[in-house]
């Protein structure tokens, strides 16, 4: 899906800015499976969500929402960049929620929306929400996962990363970190076992461009309260890391190659019938968010841009997916290619479902152009690099 102005999305209209110190990387998207977008009466029943990145907060009751920002994640939400948006939304068929804000309440030097401003968001109830800060092509989508509760039992996750920090190498298919030589994975699982307070996460990885098993994934430790798991940081002796962890099997966590994005592992391989069907999404580029509808059937599918969400009215044109097949022995991963129409040709395509409260839960990764490796060929002597793109939601 190809970068466009956001103007064009909701022509006049005012629009909901919210891209206040916004997760320092991006997690950028989200999709539904859509029908028309008619307008549903009442709301979610009132959950919570958390985010990184300082810390986001958020909380749905029936049709009234409230958004927080606390820069230095204190608490107190009296700093000088801290904020609280209260207002209202519409919920469509299509599973975009358009938010309206009516109270804003703001510290001194916050980048804070505005009262009537508008911006568009898809929730999965109980587990997720996904906020476009709609109004400048820089801004990163706001990622939440429900808030408070850690894990009381083991359990098995896939995970994705989200908007590598780093071109991504098409000779190693991994991302290259300048800084320190070393290179990253797309997307694998991890196996989480609790005792207490005390979590244990094995992660085990796999390449971005072929999804072929990389050995040797790092063991974390840490210790979980109210939702937040403090952990040593493998990559850095002596030093903490962070990750959002919930009681149903959800993760976020800021890695050196990205955001990782996790939710619950299935029980099988996934077949084309289990990702079958038609989606509402959010999809980020790296440099623009934008609503669209994605169709997958079989080992093939489609994604167009909305023109108008609240109309369900869609471009022509759009990207073209191919080859999808299951990655086996992954329990719910599937990898293809993706045609912009740029001219690069098909590129690499990775996508994560799973299930969460008996809703499907789909996340993909993937690359949206190709060019010439900066700085000339990377340590393996390619010559090309990849920019990526991701979409996240759930099937309605």
């Amino acid at each position: 899906m190809q970068p466009t102005r956001l103007s064009h999305l909701l022509k006049s209209k005012k629009t909901l800015m919210i891209s206040a110190g916004l997760v320092p990387c991006a997690l950028a998207a989200g999709f539904v499976a859509c029908g028309t977008s008619e307008k549903t009466s009442g709301g979610s029943t009132a959950t919570s969500y958390a985010g990184l990145g300082s810390r986001w907060g958020a909380e749905f009751d029936g049709s009234d929402f409230t958004i927080t920002y606390d820069k230095e994640a204190d608490g107190s939400l009296s700093g000088t960049d801290d904020f609280t948006v209260e207002g209202t939304f519409e919920e469509f068929d299509s599973g975009f929620k358009k938010l309206t804000a009516v109270t804003v309440t703001k510290g001194a030097t916050a980048q804070a929306p505005s009262a009537d401003d508008e911006a568009y968001a898809l929730e999965i109830p109980g587990f997720g929400l996904f906020v476009q800060p709609i109004g400048s092509t820089q801004s990163e989508p706001i990622v939440m996962l429900k808030s408070g509760e850690c894990p009381t039992e083991a359990n098995e996750a896939n995970w994705i990363i989200a908007n590598f920090k780093e071109d991504i190498d098409s000779g190693t298919g991994l991302a290259r970190r300048p800084s320190n030589g070393s290179s990253c994975d797309g997307f694998g699982s991890a196996s989480f076992t609790v005792d207490g307070a005390a979590v244990t996460g094995v992660i085990s990885q796999r390449k971005f461009t072929d999804g072929v098993a990389i050995s040797g994934g790092p063991t974390i430790a840490g210790t979980c309260a109210d939702g937040v798991n403090s952990f040593d940081d493998p990559g850095n002796p002596g030093e903490t890391g962070t990750m959002l962890l919930t009681a149903n099997g959800g993760a976020l966590v800021n890695s050196p190659g990205g955001l990782i994005f996790a939710a619950p592992r299935l029980s099988a391989d996934v077949t084309s019938s289990d990702w079958n069907g038609e989606y509402s999404a959010i999809a980020f580029t790296g440099s623009n968010t934008f609503p669209a509808r994605i169709t997958l059937n079989g080992t093939s599918g489609t994604g167009v841009q909305y023109t108008d969400v609240e109309a369900g009215t869609v471009s022509s044109g759009g990207v073209t997916l191919a080859s999808l097949a299951v990655v086996a022995g992954s329990q719910g991963n599937f990898s293809g290619t993706i045609d912009t129409g740029s001219g690069d040709g098909p590129l690499p395509l990775n996508c994560m479902l799973s299930e969460t409260d008996g809703q499907k839960v789909l996340a993909c990764n993937g690359a949206s152009d190709s060019h010439s490796y900066p700085g000339g060929p990377s340590s393996d002597g390619a010559t090309t690099a990849y920019k990526s793109f991701f979409i996240l939601g759930v099937q309605q």
